[in-house]
């Protein structure tokens, strides 16, 4: 849903309490929830369009309070006031985190990636579209990850992959839920490129009793180079520098671009500590062959 229409609720007096706005609504019309029975909305995403309260066909109530998102700087408060209506900052509740992970592949190379959930109730259902830039990456594979069975997963050349899955069993642990296999396009120059869950597209996230689960959305990012794990100061060479580097790094003397992260990571824990130094420095002089993450 992106739109609340104008009067959609008008004069539903028999709703009463708080909604919850979802976070892809970006338009609510005029009179919408006017002489409406809520009297306080939470929104979990950026302000929508709506009409002020000084308008005859204004989009609330004059007592109605709107709850915005904290730290997000779309929604312009001015003396504790939105659009003219009371306002006041919330921390949307989260039941579970979704992960897409993120990673380096070179030009013309391929790599796995994980679409993750965590921290979850029990799950009956799940729907989602995965975007990525078709111009920079292809799927050479994709399929319902390790704690997932019978999900309908559909992917083409135009940058998206579907995702749907349902069932009487509802899902208890953590883990896996998609696989993507990306092989970054051959005479690109390097950049980078996030695959992340479509805002604009039908996201469903259920318990057994069709009520519905907050989710943290972490996309993914994908830094296509040359540069291979543990090469983190990007001269082509893993050598003794990037060991010493990634000890500054760890010590918190320097601190590290995105691509450093993602290249100097190498035991895959999301950030650059000094077992990741050490394990540079044995792959440097050959104690070990083989990077961690790249196992």
């Amino acid at each position: 849903m992106q739109e609340i229409g104008s009067k959609a609720f008008y004069n539903c007096t028999g709703f009463t309490g708080s909604l919850v706005v979802p976070e892809n609504v970006g338009y609510i019309g005029g009179g919408a929830f006017y002489y409406c029975g809520i009297n306080d909305y939470y929104f979990k995403g950026n302000a929508p369009t709506a009409t002020n309260i000084s308008s005859g066909d204004r989009s609330f109530d004059f007592d109605d309070t709107i709850y915005y998102p904290f730290g997000n700087t779309s929604w312009k408060i001015t003396n504790g006031k939105w659009n003219g209506y009371t306002a006041k900052d919330w921390t949307p509740k989260t039941d579970a985190y979704l992960t897409v992970s993120s990673g380096i592949i070179a030009p013309g190379k391929t790599k796995k990636f994980t679409v993750d959930l965590s921290e979850h109730p029990e799950t009956a259902m799940i729907q989602f579209t995965l975007k990525y830039d078709p111009s920079v990456l292809e799927v050479v594979s994709c399929s319902e990850g390790n704690i997932i069975e019978d999900a309908t997963v559909n992917y083409s050349i135009g940058g998206e992959i579907s995702f749907v899955w349902e069932s009487l069993d509802a899902l208890k642990e953590a883990g896996t839920i998609l696989e993507i296999e990306f092989k970054a396009k051959t005479g690109i120059n390097p950049q980078k490129t996030v695959v992340g869950i479509d805002r604009n597209k039908t996201f469903v996230f259920k318990c057994a009793d069709k009520t519905d689960i907050a989710i943290d959305i972490s996309d993914g990012i994908i830094v296509i180079t040359k540069a291979v794990y543990g090469d983190i100061n990007l001269d082509g060479v893993v050598d003794v520098m990037d060991a010493y580097t990634a000890r500054l790094v760890a010590a918190k003397l320097i601190a590290p671009t995105e691509e450093q992260i993602l290249l100097g990571d190498v035991d895959n824990d999301g950030r650059i500590t000094a077992i990741d130094a050490n394990i540079i420095r044995k792959f440097v002089v050959k104690i070990i062959t083989k990077i961690p993450v790249e196992m």
